[in-house]
């Protein structure tokens, strides 16, 4: 009687305590919406240590740590707005030469950590490049800087920092400090740029939004396609707002590619009922939305092949199990198998040694939710056409087309991963070819740095690396 006497009186302890916690949150969401535009033009950085601007701040409006890190993200410095020269990697594949220019990019240094540094997204318009970093500060310059008569070791280029209203759409603060939340990606389609973002619907439930704006100086964004679902942060067992996908790319000049993740709620991936880990098409004109594809984790990468009526995707896998896949659009009720099927374990149930060995213990209970089967096809799914084991923090895709610089078609791919726990191919670029639906000639050039984005202006493909906030240019 004891034991059950004191199990209730726990019970609603914790239950108060939930109560008090959702409250807070609930008042910090409030103040947010209803100060934090106020607070961010009232304050005037000084971009020190000990910034006096900032306390007085928090002394005047009682603002909470977690709002204070957000403010100071969001203020660029004049003085940080241009690019410029780094070093050079020079290679070779297939025994034609390349280079990779790399430029520090410090108005990129916003978001992240010493190991993660840049966090950022590229397209173009126009022959000029547009940024985003994840925090939803929006940048563009010319694509064509390198070209300047100037030596390389002492070109200075500028760069436009372009407002925007992103923060009418945003009511916590993790999207703008430090954290797994913000921007997923831009995509720029007929003269207007799309952002992918993580949206809060509901207080603590999150879910994938997409905003657009036309392109110009200040970008005026309105709400274009949103989730109705959202997944709870204290109703999850495992939330986890890396997991969320938000990759785009064109499909035609009437729809998108539009991945979603599964926040790690993963039988969603399964759930014909929801959009959450599968693969969407959606119509630009009226947001129309159909599933192309289910059973995905955390697509990172797509590269659109109109003429073969394909789709490249590159999945972020669990522990080991980084993918390349291929969606054909002739098939129907394609599913790549995520969380019945993958090459890699469970975190936390599974290890990797030194060699690259995959060990799990499949003993553990989420083995017999989320079986992890190492066959796709055997259980009715469809195989990647690639798999990495370890893991190399997959992001990016995309196809060199063979023209006068190059004599072959090839395609390239980006990795993350870090320095404290990197493979052979983490933080670099890895080419190869598709020849007789097999890939061929795969090569992997370690650059030092994370590669998360992609984009191709006149046979020149920049990128953005997100170790030490740079952008990278490949010729």
């Amino acid at each position: 009687m004891r034991n059950v006497l004191t199990f209730f009186i726990i019970l609603i302890i914790f239950v108060v305590c939930l109560y008090i916690a959702i409250q807070s949150l609930a008042e910090e969401r409030n103040l947010f919406k209803t100060y934090f535009k106020v607070l961010i033009e009232t304050y005037i950085p000084t971009y020190t240590s000990n910034d006096s601007n900032l306390k007085k701040l928090k002394e005047k409006n009682k603002v909470s740590l977690n709002a204070l890190e957000a403010i100071k993200y969001l203020n660029v410095k004049n003085s940080d707005l241009d690019m410029l020269f780094y070093k050079e990697i020079p290679f070779e594949y297939n025994n034609t030469p390349f280079n990779i220019t790399l430029f520090k990019a410090p108005f990129l240094k916003y978001k992240g950590n010493v190991l993660e540094l840049g966090n950022s997204y590229i397209d173009s318009f126009q022959d000029t490049l547009l940024i985003a970093q994840e925090n939803g500060l929006f940048f563009s310059v010319s694509s064509d800087f390198h070209e300047a008569d100037l030596g390389i070791d002492f070109l200075k280029v500028p760069v436009e920092h372009l407002e925007s209203n992103i923060i009418d759409f945003i009511s916590y603060l993790e999207f703008f400090s430090m954290s797994k939340f913000g921007l997923k990606d831009i995509l720029v389609a007929d003269s207007k740029l799309y952002a992918s973002i993580i949206i809060e619907k509901e207080p603590r439930c999150f879910t994938n939004s997409i905003l657009v704006a036309q392109i110009g100086n200040k970008l005026n964004f309105e709400e274009f396609f949103s989730i109705n679902e959202c997944i709870n942060q204290y109703q999850s067992d495992e939330f986890n707002a890396h997991q969320t996908g938000g990759k785009m790319a064109l499909l035609d000049e009437n729809h998108i590619v539009f991945t979603t993740g599964d926040f790690r709620s993963r039988w969603l991936a399964q759930d014909s009922e929801s959009y959450f880990g599968k693969i969407l098409k959606i119509n630009l004109i009226d947001a129309a939305v159909s599933v192309l594809a289910k059973g995905t984790r955390n697509a990172q990468g797509i590269y659109v092949d109109q003429e073969n009526d394909k789709i490249w995707l590159t999945e972020h896998g669990p522990q080991g199990g980084d993918e390349i896949n291929l969606l054909n659009l002739n098939d129907q009720n394609t599913n790549f198998g995520w969380p019945i099927a993958s090459y890699g374990g469970h975190y936390g149930n599974s290890r990797i040694d030194k060699d690259g060995n995959l060990y799990e213990i499949r003993t553990r209970e989420i083995y017999k939710k989320f079986p992890l089967y190492k066959s796709h096809q055997n259980y009715g799914f469809i195989e990647p056409v690639k798999y990495f084991v370890p893991s190399i923090g997959i992001s990016d895709i995309i196809k060199i087309n063979n023209s006068s610089k190059f004599s072959d078609s090839f395609y390239i791919v980006g990795a993350l991963g870090r320095p404290d726990n990197s493979t052979d191919q983490d933080m670099s670029l890895s080419f190869f070819k598709w020849e007789q639906n097999e890939i061929d000639d795969f090569q992997t050039i370690p650059i030092g740095e994370r590669v998360r984005d992609f984009e191709i202006i006149k046979e020149k493909v920049f990128f953005t690396s997100e170790s030490n906030a740079l952008i990278g240019l490949l010729e």
